[in-house]
């Protein structure tokens, strides 16, 4: 963390963690694409990575206002960054494709939610509507 960030937000939460999943991403498209790549050599590095974030993330860090943890995760954030730029140079690519977005849970939960209320009351709603 540099100087000139002192306070911790919840952009830097989120910073991390995608940094941290295009490490990982990055790591399984080398091994996959690359026949030159020695995952071996980075596979402790990525899993240490990976271990650490999970030990310091929680579901519920985004939903405290300067919350110490987001600089913690930026922190792993900045670490994995720099071994994704050495994977990259290790097999002399620029860049991989980008990770496919994650799905949204609490946005399909949702939905489901009120697509259910609307069937459990469609009769109901059906009724009122007639009248």
């Amino acid at each position: 963390m540099s100087l000139k960030q002192t306070v911790c937000t919840t952009a830097l939460c989120k910073s991390g963690r995608a940094a941290v999943s295009q490490m990982l991403y990055t790591f399984d498209y080398l091994r996959a694409q690359y026949t030159k790549f020695n995952a071996g050599s980075f596979q402790p590095t990525v899993q240490a990575l990976k271990a650490q974030l999970e030990s310091v993330d929680s579901w519920y860090a985004d939903m405290i206002p300067f919350n110490p943890t987001c600089c913690t995760i930026d922190d792993i954030g900045r670490q994995a960054d720099t071994l994704t730029n050495q994977m990259l140079a290790s097999v002399g690519a620029a860049n991989v494709p980008p990770p496919p977005p994650a799905t949204n849970w609490g946005n399909l939960i949702v939905f489901g939610g009120v697509a259910l209320v609307l069937v459990a009351y469609a009769p109901q709603i059906k009724a009122a509507m007639k009248k």
